[in-house]
């Protein structure tokens, strides 16, 4: 992703909503200018973030292990200028 550069907003977590036993749907907020969005997770309190998905809707599908605690976070991005979009 280095023809992209990480955006100073941060999208909010609007809502995470149940799909089945091992699935939750993430939600969060637009940020003005963003093209692409990176959704990080963590299981552990003190753990490290890790991006699993690269995302360009406000909405992502996680499998989950029942009965386990998750955290998430997401950062937007915008291409550079002059960059080519990427197929990702």
């Amino acid at each position: 992703m280095s023809d992209y550069k990480k955006l100073r907003g941060r999208p909010k977590i609007k809502k995470v909503k149940t799909v089945s036993e091992n699935q939750l749907k993430i939600f969060w907020t637009e940020v003005e200018g963003a093209e692409k969005y990176a959704v990080l997770r963590r299981d552990e309190p003190d753990g490290e973030f890790v991006r699993i998905k690269w995302k360009k809707k406000l909405s992502f599908t996680d499998t989950v292990e029942p009965d386990k605690t998750y955290w998430y976070k997401i950062s937007a991005f915008k291409r550079l200028e002059g960059k080519k979009s990427s197929t990702k």
